[in-house]
């Protein structure tokens, strides 16, 4: 691929999650938010933080190998999950990046108001498709963001995270 052509397509990247940090500000419900399948649409929302509180993420944690409840347990005090829990809206949506739906995030304050404006904090995590994934820990470390007052876009990358494609680094 010319370097031309890459360097266009990521401007044209930065454009679609344009449309997601727009729905982010907007400070609106998403539900219902972009029906159409143009590049930036938010066609999907769910919860990405289905916990309700530290046990309830612990007992979905032990399925796997290398989780350490102990140590689990000793660096995630149960009044900050409840907190994260009770404060943060933390949602997982499926945005459109040309023929693609992009897996992103969206954190904010459960108590922000339609059109109240906020600033955003951008995150873009390092890794490829496979390295760095944005996972429930990933987002539960970004909520000193949103409690203290921002709200956090973040994407997954083209292949990684429930996202269609493949990463083109």
């Amino acid at each position: 691929m010319s370097a031309r052509r890459r360097d266009w397509k990521k401007a044209m990247r930065c454009v679609v999650f344009a449309g997601l940090i727009m729905a982010a500000l907007a400070g609106t419900p998403l539900s219902g938010y972009g029906q159409s399948s143009s590049d930036g649409a938010v066609i999907r929302q769910s919860d990405a933080f289905p916990f309700t509180d530290l046990d309830a993420w612990v007992a979905a944690s032990k399925g796997s190998a290398e989780f350490n409840e102990a140590a689990f347990r000793k660096s995630h005090s149960r009044e900050e999950v409840a907190r994260f829990v009770r404060e943060v809206e933390c949602l997982r949506v499926g945005y459109r990046s040309g023929d693609l739906t992009i897996e992103g995030f969206i954190l904010k304050p459960r108590a922000l108001k339609t059109g109240e404006k906020r600033p955003v904090i951008i995150y873009n995590r390092g890794g490829n498709q496979f390295l760095a994934i944005i996972d429930q820990e990933k987002l539960y470390s970004l909520r000193k963001f949103v409690l203290a007052g921002y709200v956090v876009v973040a994407s997954q990358y083209r292949g990684g995270g429930g996202s269609e494609g493949q990463d083109e680094f």
